[in-house]
């Protein structure tokens, strides 16, 4: 953290001997008023702060990259994308404004760009192990689980507590079909943190390897909030509300909330329907999933594998019917 603000001091002295003493000042009173207003979630506010600051002095890269964050908090990546990108530029080692461009990127669906991004933090940090576990996220988004997890096993080894990486290797290993090890991942994960969606995957993990245990589901739903999503995923497999149900809590006044929670619920209800037996529903619940969840989701990438897998079953049945017949 020091060498972090050694180094942006460096630049605002370097800074300074453009603009002059006067300049530099009146620059940081306004990055910390757009700093105070980004944290009230007034961005239009944080947004006109850092561009007098940028005005005051052209080549304030952490301005940029502050302005980069309001505007993406307002959901304009491309913006955001121009700003980081500035502050890249003024300050090539700027390792915060490559990861702040990575995650606009992800957002944005750049996913290959994301990537680049993160391996310049990991060029310049070769011991961070959120940046390989963040570039380990990029590459199962694109489906590549294999080389997610080989980021997820390096984070894992920098920072054996970061709980959250047990999570996304228990979400790659199952989609690889992995189910006993990811269940292994998933109760560390469980274990260490309070995150519902972890129970969630402890739940299928868990069945997926032969091993139906409700009991530690609802154990772990105890711990959790019964009025937040996915609080309605965990009711419907304790099978204290139904399918319709489950839409209705899904419902909400935000659409792009609401279409979220929609893709969701088709997951996990096509899961449900696989533990079941039922195939066809899975296949068509799933497949509904796939065609709805943004892509940057776990459900998409799962929904994915899951079809994908159950395409193989069906060739591989396919073929053993043509060689019984005579």
């Amino acid at each position: 953290m020091w060498k972090c603000i050694a180094l942006s001091m460096l630049v605002m002295l370097a800074n300074a001997c453009w603009v002059g003493p006067v300049g530099w000042v009146a620059a940081g009173f306004h990055d910390g008023r757009g700093d105070t207003c980004y944290r009230k979630g007034d961005y239009d506010c944080a947004i006109r702060e850092y561009s007098q600051a940028i005005d005051l002095m052209p080549r304030f890269a952490v301005a940029f990259n502050n302005r980069g964050l309001a505007y993406e908090a307002k959901g304009n990546h491309d913006r955001a994308i121009q700003d980081f990108s500035e502050a890249i530029r003024l300050q090539p080692a700027y390792v915060l404004a490559y990861h702040n461009r990575a995650r606009a990127y992800l957002q944005h669906g750049d996913y290959d760009r994301a990537l680049q991004d993160y391996d310049a933090v990991i060029r310049l940090r070769p011991h961070s192990a959120e940046a390989f576990h963040y570039r380990g996220i990029v590459y199962a988004i694109k489906g590549e689980h294999e080389r997610a997890i080989q980021d997820y096993d390096r984070a894992i080894r920098l920072n054996p507590n970061l709980w959250s990486a047990y999570h996304s290797r228990g979400l790659a290993r199952f989609n690889l079909g992995q189910f006993n090890d990811a269940r292994d991942d998933f109760s560390t994960a469980m274990h260490n943190s309070n995150f519902s969606y972890t129970a969630i995957w402890l739940y299928l993990a868990t069945a997926r390897a032969g091993q139906r245990n409700t009991a530690e589901l609802t154990k772990n739903a105890a711990e959790l909030d019964p009025a937040k999503w996915p609080a309605p995923v965990i009711q419907f497999y304790l099978g204290t509300i139904s399918a319709d149900q489950l839409f209705q809590a899904a419902n909400n006044a935000d659409s792009k909330k609401q279409n979220e929670q929609y893709c969701e619920a088709y997951f996990y209800l096509g899961e449900s329907a696989l533990l079941r037996g039922k195939k066809a529903d899975a296949g068509r619940q799933i497949e509904q999933a796939a065609a709805t969840c943004p892509t940057n989701f776990i459900e998409s990438a799962a929904a994915k594998a899951e079809l994908a897998r159950m395409n193989v079953t069906k060739a591989t049945a396919a073929k053993q019917h043509s060689a019984a017949v005579p």
